[in-house]
């Protein structure tokens, strides 16, 4: 468990990597069959009571690495060498399709610094968007209520995070989208403000009154972000897109 944690910590998302990754990736969900079977040892049920939390925040934390972007600061991202930029290439969409079913499969309500996940969203690889995509619709709904809790007993502000916020600046237009024919690249621009738009739906799940309530209040004033203004562009896209 020490190596797998020590793998996805160090690990980079660049080619070299990629089979050291799925080699890993394939080692966890082997780990949690032999939990899973009730014949198992015993000190390795307990080992992995105690230490799947970190496993499976270090194993979600993988998918930064494929990104289109590396954080340099709060603020700033710079491209990735190892980027998401081509389209499909199958070393890495295989990698990623695995880790996606991974995260299925586990709890991540304890994940950590989230807000790290939301420019994935913009990656040029399907399988990228849909890991990124997987994450944030598993995590976000299932911390609404403490959010609502932590804001009635606070009184403190909450609002949508302006990571995602950004990736609705520039919403798609019908002229992109009749020219977007054969255009993948195109197409993932347009799946990208879709999901983002999806992820913002999902802070509603969940919300009790009084956050539901801030985030809309905070959603509406925001122009750029008015769903009347992208409600025929988005209703166009979303019956062409397959994601």
């Amino acid at each position: 468990m020490d190596a797998l944690s020590t793998t996805w910590r160090e690990a980079s998302g660049s080619d070299e990597a990629l089979p050291v990754l799925l080699g890993s990736f394939r080692l966890f969900a082997c780990l949690r069959s032999i939990v899973g079977n009730e014949d198992s040892n015993d000190d390795v049920k307990d080992t992995w009571s105690d230490r799947k939390a970190g496993l499976f925040n270090d194993l979600t934390a993988t998918i930064k690495e494929f990104g289109q972007y590396m954080l340099v600061d709060e603020w700033t991202y710079c491209a990735n060498e190892t980027d998401s930029s081509i389209t499909f290439y199958q070393p890495r969409d295989v990698t990623v399709d695995l880790l996606c079913r991974l995260i299925n499969s586990i709890s991540i309500e304890t994940l950590e610094d989230v807000s790290r996940i939301f420019p994935l969203l913009t990656a040029q690889s399907r399988a990228v968007q849909r890991a990124a995509y997987t994450v944030l619709h598993r995590y976000i709904p299932s911390v609404q209520e403490q959010v609502s809790f932590d804001v009635a007993l606070s009184k403190t502000a909450v609002k949508l995070p302006d990571e995602l916020l950004s990736l609705l600046l520039e919403a798609p237009t019908m002229d992109s989208i009749s020219l977007s024919y054969g255009d993948d690249k195109v197409w993932a621009d347009i799946r990208s403000y879709l999901l983002s738009w999806k992820i913002i739906f999902d802070h509603f799940v969940n919300a009790v009154c009084i956050s539901a309530g801030a985030y809309r209040n905070h959603n509406l004033a925001n122009d750029k972000n008015s769903l009347l203004l992208c409600k025929r562009t988005t209703y166009q896209a979303s019956r062409r897109m397959m994601f």
